[in-house]
């Protein structure tokens, strides 16, 4: 499943950061700069990585963010 990419809002080492993201392959790739060609995206390796498969996947109804979405795999969140 690939889709278009955008910016998501990821809550990473206790911080949000704004990160441009996109899902190839099962594969969530999180980059950490502005929005770029898609050419240019390729030759990039991402900042982080979450591999979807096996992920737990829900929605944080416990929080003001509306559309907040949580993955966990083996118990990790």
């Amino acid at each position: 499943l690939n889709k278009d990419p955008g910016f998501l809002n990821v809550l990473m080492n206790c911080q949000w950061q704004s990160l441009w993201c996109q899902v190839e392959d099962g594969v969530l790739n999180m980059f950490g700069e502005e929005e770029v060609k898609q050419e240019e995206q390729k030759k990039r390796s991402p900042e982080y990585t979450v591999q979807l498969r096996g992920c737990k996947v829900r929605g944080g109804t416990d929080t003001d963010r509306s559309y907040r979405i949580s993955l966990s795999m083996l118990g990790d969140q």
